[in-house]
């Protein structure tokens, strides 16, 4: 279904050729009255929907033209107009013709219902088919001409008004950049003082370095970077990305967000660096005001915190330990990797808070955990147990707990300690027990017959010697110092 669009506004045909499209409509445009016959004339539409005031014809003599067009009069037509508001306006268009009388501005939805509702009555009859011009409207025709002209004057005489405003605008815009001026040398004296590096680039090259910008990069004077290309001054792997952000901000004039790369200095030296920029128009060119921040300091403090992390994530492995911290307001937990995988649930995935941490211990240690939890919460009490728990993975492990309250004043806030894989330190210990109950045993089944086999080395002995021969064993102390039972 097609409609034709009358208006000589480019941003209201352009509005509602979007919204008439998006509703399933084909849409044809014309820019006054003559315009809109003509393309009627060579392909009638469905539906027409014009302005009132436009050149070389307007609004209401289309629709007279319309509405007496043989080819054209059943096709409705809609005044949708922000020019003519007064009552009288909308009676002579329903008198003329028109279909409907719409004031500008609508809601899109409310515009669209009205034009399906002009639709679906087309050929009913009604306010759509052509009527007569009365005597009365031929009069208000009369009228509304006479307005016209006087609405033409008035319009003469507002352009003389503003061409005096205009003359008036143009000292006042003097004094405005007269102040602009001193508001760009202020800002500049900003910029020379600036602590972060800032540069202007145009096409690629320095246009503006201030002195920050040549300190972090090694150059003793502008002239050493001024129209040489920004990209020899970035590291190389940076330079795809760099590329592409300031493609973007010329599609888009978005402001680039913070981002790390590595800049080089003169010398060939490295530093860290982060970056936004800005578009801005540079000695009336397109360009980009950058900012350079040097996170050198930062950079080291973050590896050096990476060497610790991943120290403390050695020695825990090694102690099998790890730590742990709940937050008793949101009931949220925070654990180290030793935790993770001690408990063998993989990092980032959800951890039991304060509720639910209970559940992993085996049922008959469950009582224990909980009451040290809440002594340790209520009563500030130290908790350090021993107790058995069920991994995400269905292993039980024996674990050490100990943990501390941070408080403030009397209400504890939170919780942190440790846990500690201590189920080889257990085995052990069952091993030496049985070995322990074994030595018992064996100490109670040869308790008593020692003293039975010193009797029978001296009865031996007592044998030997009637036979005159020497005695085989020595005495009890001699076998004792040998190490013989």
């Amino acid at each position: 279904m097609t409609i034709l669009v009358v208006d000589d506004n480019a941003t209201n045909l352009y509005q509602l050729r979007v919204l008439l499209e998006a509703n399933g409509y084909d849409v044809v445009t014309a820019t006054n009255g003559a315009e809109a016959l003509a393309r009627a004339r060579q392909a009638p539409p469905d539906l027409i929907i014009t302005d009132i005031l436009m050149p070389v014809m307007d609004g209401f003599a289309l629709c007279r033209a319309w509405t007496t067009d043989e080819q054209l009069e059943s096709t409705p037509l809609v005044f949708y107009t922000a020019t003519y508001t007064d009552s009288r306006d909308e009676e002579f268009a329903l008198g003329l013709g028109a279909a409907r009388f719409m004031v500008k501005p609508q809601e899109p939805q409310a515009l669209v219902q009205a034009i399906r509702e002009v639709i679906a009555n087309r050929g009913k009859g009604g306010s759509a088919a052509a009527r007569p011009a009365t005597a009365e409207q031929r009069a208000y025709l009369k009228e509304y001409n006479e307005a016209l002209i006087r609405k033409l004057e008035d319009k003469m005489q507002q352009l003389e008004k503003t061409n005096r405003e205009l003359g008036q605008a143009l000292c006042e815009r003097q004094a405005a950049e007269e102040t602009l001026q001193e508001g760009e040398t202020r800002f500049r004296s900003l910029v020379e003082t600036a602590p972060d590096g800032i540069f202007v680039q145009g096409d690629g090259r320095f246009r503006y370095l201030n002195p920050a910008t040549l300190r972090l990069l090694g150059a003793a004077r502008p002239d050493d970077l001024l129209g040489t290309d920004i990209l020899a001054r970035i590291a190389p792997e940076y330079h795809a990305v760099v590329r592409q952000r300031i493609q973007v901000q010329r599609e888009t004039g978005a402001t680039a967000p913070p981002m790390d790369q590595e800049y080089l200095r003169l010398d060939g030296a490295r530093v860290s660096v982060e970056t936004t920029a800005v578009p801005i128009r540079y000695q009336g060119r397109d360009a980009h005001l950058v900012f350079l921040r040097d996170v050198s300091g930062r950079k080291q403090a973050e590896q050096a915190l990476r060497e610790t992390q991943g120290l403390l994530n050695d020695v825990e492995a090694i102690a099998k330990i790890g730590g742990w911290r709940m937050d008793l307001a949101t009931r949220r937990a925070t654990w180290t990797l030793g935790t993770y995988a001690i408990v063998e649930i993989e990092p980032g995935q959800p951890i039991p808070g304060p509720d639910e941490h209970v559940d992993y211990y085996l049922p008959e240690y469950r009582g224990m955990v909980a009451e040290a939890m809440r002594a340790l919460i209520e009563d500030d009490g130290p908790l350090d147990f021993e107790a058995q728990l069920r991994t995400a993975r269905g292993n039980v492990k024996w674990c050490r707990a100990i943990g501390r309250a941070v408080r403030r004043g009397e209400k504890a806030v939170a919780v942190y300690g440790t846990l500690q894989d201590v189920t080889e330190r257990k085995q052990a210990e069952a091993r030496l027990n049985d070995q322990l109950a074994e030595l018992r045993r064996w100490h109670e089944v040869t308790l008593g017959r020692e003293s039975r086999v010193v009797e029978l080395k001296r009865e031996v002995n007592e044998l030997l010697a009637r036979g005159g021969q020497p005695p085989r064993y020595g005495s009890a102390a001699e076998e004792r110092e040998g190490g013989h039972v």
